[in-house]
């Protein structure tokens, strides 16, 4: 569960944003662009957050 949780939050939360990113032109950001790495930032360490929690209920389900 918690696997999928991290797929999820990558598949709806970061990689939105990777496309949204990718589709800009650096020499032409427009004014008033909401610099979205704080954001981005936020998701990963929610994606990063549930991986280790996932880690950690492997390795007490192998003990």
């Amino acid at each position: 569960i918690a696997l999928t949780a991290v797929s999820v939050v990558s598949h709806f939360c970061n990689v939105p944003i990777n496309r949204v990113v990718k589709r800009l032109d650096p020499a032409e950001i427009p004014d008033g662009w909401a610099d979205p790495r704080p954001l981005w930032r936020r998701w990963h360490l929610v994606r990063t957050g549930i991986a280790v929690l996932a880690a950690g209920l492997n390795t007490a389900a192998l003990a």
